[in-house]
């Protein structure tokens, strides 16, 4: 059974007397890993890269009309709030992120697109879901996606033949996970539709409003 987080941290769930209850309900759930547990050539997670300062502004800046509107696509030029961002995650990257995959996320030559999605506008567990997919080939080789608000775990299973490798991967508020090589062609991404979340060495976490950013280059 998974442990469950007794205090009143960032996203805990429950406390007294619901847990026994809960937790019988959602013992079933995946393990959620809070590190990629393996090594997967491309994939890159950054869970301190955007302060709660920068997230909230951010924020302050979208505006949705669940369920009518959930989603904002921007194609071309940013807006200054994320071109600012942007540049502070490229100048933050070049820690750690080798010259070629850092040159494939931040330095094409194609425009830029970005799509803005808002899930966990209601309680259902469908507005978290997003398919299992991978990023179309018209897009350019890196991907680059900014989590904010909420914590919520991204499933990644791989497309090699015979393979049942799968896991998932919780993307904390503020959190950049950066796709490129064999984490942007040979593994799907995408979120399973569920209000719960059991993560490794934490217990369960509860899915609030989470908005989440996409960034990448395309050809037109």
């Amino acid at each position: 059974m998974a442990d469950v987080e007794s205090d009143h941290s960032e996203d805990s769930l429950f406390d007294g007397s619901e847990l026994l209850d809960t937790c019988t309900h959602l013992q079933n759930l995946p393990i959620v890993h809070q590190f990629p547990p393996i090594n997967i050539p491309g994939l890159h997670l950054d869970q301190e890269a955007i302060s709660p300062e920068t997230q909230s502004q951010i924020l302050s800046q979208l505006s949705f009309d669940p369920p009518s509107v959930t989603q904002h696509v921007i194609f071309g030029t940013l807006p200054p709030f994320l071109g600012c961002l942007v540049e502070q995650l490229r100048v933050r990257a070049q820690s750690y992120i080798c010259l070629n995959t850092h040159t494939k996320l931040f330095n094409q030559v194609d425009n830029r697109q970005c799509i803005i999605n808002v899930y966990g506008y209601n309680e259902s567990p469908s507005a978290y879901y997003l398919p299992q997919h991978t990023d179309l080939e018209c897009f350019g080789e890196g991907v680059i996606i900014l989590s904010l608000g909420s914590s919520i775990a991204m499933k990644f299973e791989s497309l090699a033949d015979g393979a049942n490798d799968s896991f998932e991967l919780l993307l904390r508020p503020g959190s950049v996970l950066y796709l490129t090589d064999d984490a942007r062609y040979r593994w799907t991404h995408g979120i399973a539709p569920r209000t719960v979340d059991n993560v490794h060495n934490v217990g369960l976490l509860q899915r609030g409003v989470r908005v989440g950013v996409t960034l990448r280059y395309y050809n037109e």
